[in-house]
C-alpha cells in the first residue's frame, strides 16, 4: 500500500478509480454504471470492476430494481365465454 501517492484513498486499500467512483456515488446514489463511467472519465468496463470491488468491500450496495408490474387484468377476472347454442 503506497500512502505517499496522490491517491487520497491509498490508505484505505482503494485504488484511485475506486475512490473516484465512491466519491461520485455519495452524491449520486441512483446513478447507473454508464453514468458513473461518464462522470469519472473512465471506461465502462473499468468502472464496473471498481463497482464490484466496492461491493466486495461492503462500501456500496447495488440497487436491485423490482420486477415490473404485469399490465392488464388477471386471468381470473376475464369475463365468461359468450353464450351460444348449447350442444346436447
Amino acid at each position: 500500500m503506497d500512502v505517499t501517492s496522490d491517491n487520497p484513498w491509498a490508505g484505505t486499500g482503494l485504488d484511485a478509480l475506486g475512490g473516484r467512483v465512491l466519491e461520485y456515488l455519495v452524491g449520486h446514489a441512483n446513478a447507473s454504471s454508464l453514468t458513473v463511467a461518464a462522470a469519472v472519465g473512465a471506461p465502462l468496463e473499468d468502472v464496473e470492476t471498481a463497482l464490484r470491488s466496492l461491493e466486495d468491500a461492503l462500501l456500496v450496495i447495488p440497487r436491485r430494481r423490482p420486477a415490473p408490474a404485469v399490465e392488464g387484468r388477471p386471468a381470473t377476472s376475464l369475463p365468461g365465454l359468450p353464450a351460444g347454442p348449447q350442444a346436447r
